[in-house]
């Protein structure tokens, strides 16, 4: 099984995967692929660097070019569950039910409650200096994108599943073991869920 996760900027996307990964799920990311494709290119990877990075490829190389080679990677590494995070176009979303037994998580919380945990996190020092309005206008850019652009809006529809992260890890923890529990309770196959997409 791969579980995919999507969501707005500091959504809890990370906590997610890495919650899944201590139940022993192979974890996998599409910021991760994109640090590193950063670094190989000499370039800083701030938030704004790591955005346009990925609409380049994409627009150069396909808008499913970054999933195809996660998928790759999964298929050498050949994990008997994985959780691939950070989905923000719908042809990656594609490619990913094409391969089978895919299902599709979207994780959400309020703007104000993401920007403070942004802030918090601090995992690069643009993201630490960025103000609420700096915040909100590349939040926009990334959910109403088009062509190569992240198109995060169409993502979150395209969700099998939707989980709240408005409280506590422990709070989300629970809402992601409930998500779990309901998708063996359906009695399907997660193949059967995807060919239904």
């Amino acid at each position: 099984m791969i579980i995919g996760i999507t969501g707005y900027l500091a959504s809890g996307k990370g906590e997610i995967a890495e919650y899944l990964e201590s139940l022993g799920y192979t974890r996998y990311s599409f910021s991760r692929w994109l640090k590193v494709e950063c670094v190989r290119r000499g370039m800083d990877d701030t938030l704004e660097n790591l955005i346009s990075l990925a609409n380049t490829i994409r627009a150069e190389s396909g808008h499913d070019a970054i999933a195809r080679e996660l998928l790759e990677q999964i298929s050498e590494e050949h994990p008997a569950n994985a959780v691939v995070e950070s989905f923000r176009h719908p042809e990656e979303i594609e490619a990913f039910r094409e391969s089978g037994g895919f299902v599709l998580l979207s994780v959400d919380a309020p703007r104000e409650t993401r920007y403070e945990r942004l802030k918090a996190r601090g995992e690069r020092s643009d993201e630490s200096a960025m103000s609420f309005e700096d915040f909100v206008k590349i939040e926009e850019k990334q959910i109403t994108g088009s062509g190569s652009g992240q198109q995060l809006y169409a993502c979150r529809k395209l969700a099998d599943y939707n989980v709240v992260n408005n409280g506590t890890v422990e709070d989300l923890r629970r809402n992601v073991d409930e998500v779990m529990k309901q998708i063996q309770e359906t009695g399907q196959s997660v193949a059967e869920m995807s060919e239904k997409k």
